[in-house]
């Protein structure tokens, strides 16, 4: 969370991105207010590949960067710019550094 403050903090855009309820997302942005957009699922599963049409669109490819944890987020890493793992496992670890630019 540090992070995320830090980067907020130094103006850059934060967006939350989840496979959640999109309503679960609003109580987190209220605990972290440093988020600037969010979004979650409503009608369609925004995991995955869903979740990086959304991204493209709104920012374009490999103009964002991505934090994530699990491996639907591979396709997500090799589409951004940098990717960031939060808690990854070592498969998952492997995996991503294979395909995309880990920070």
């Amino acid at each position: 969370m540090s992070f995320l403050q830090t980067e907020s903090s130094n103006g850059r855009k934060l967006i939350l991105a989840t496979a959640s309820l999109k309503s679960n997302a609003d109580e987190i942005s209220k605990s972290f207010p440093f988020f600037d957009k969010i979004y979650g699922m409503e009608m369609i599963n925004s995991k995955g590949v869903n979740k990086l049409k959304v991204l493209i669109n709104e920012f374009g490819e490999f103009k964002f960067d991505y934090m994530g944890n699990s491996n639907s987020d591979l396709k997500i890493f090799a589409s951004s710019r940098y990717s960031y793992l939060v808690n990854p496992t070592k498969s998952l670890g492997r995996k991503a550094r294979k395909i995309s630019n880990l920070k």
